[in-house]
């Protein structure tokens, strides 16, 4: 299949390009040990943002920019979600009593309003099926 037949990678690319998207991944720092949950630089345009983003289907080794926000963008949108700290620690896997993520959890209010400035509405752009079974777009940014 052909990018042009993926409209959600057009609304990537253009997400992309309008907010000077940057996404800096480390492979060393990882929010309260568990090497899913990277810490990252997100950034758009002149700000910057810490943040953590969970890699649970190894996405940041393919190195795709378009791939890297959509993690992010999950991240953001799943936030939204979890208004109880404790039922976000036990669907993401993390340790509640760490004071790493709790405090990294009462600071993501804080970011997502910040980044919600700056690009409006976050969307994922594709759905959970999607990318959990590796179809259509998703598919193709990982492979590509």
């Amino acid at each position: 299949m052909e990018e042009q037949e993926y409209p959600e990678i057009k609304v990537l690319k253009d997400i992309y390009q309008k907010h000077n998207v940057k996404i800096v991944v480390s492979n060393k720092d990882f929010l309260g040990g568990n090497t899913d949950y990277h810490a990252i630089e997100f950034t758009l345009g002149d700000e910057t943002f810490n943040m953590f983003a969970d890699d649970e289907q190894s996405d940041f080794q393919f190195n795709n920019p378009l791939l890297n926000l959509v993690v992010v963008l999950r991240e953001l949108d799943y936030y939204t979600y979890s208004n109880d700290y404790l039922l976000w620690c036990t669907e993401l896997k993390l340790d509640s009593v760490n004071t790493q993520i709790l405090s990294y959890y009462r600071s993501l209010s804080a970011i997502y309003r910040d980044i919600e400035k700056i690009m409006g509405k976050i969307d994922p752009i594709f759905s959970d099926w999607d990318f959990e079974m590796n179809i259509g777009g998703i598919k193709f940014l990982r492979d590509s």
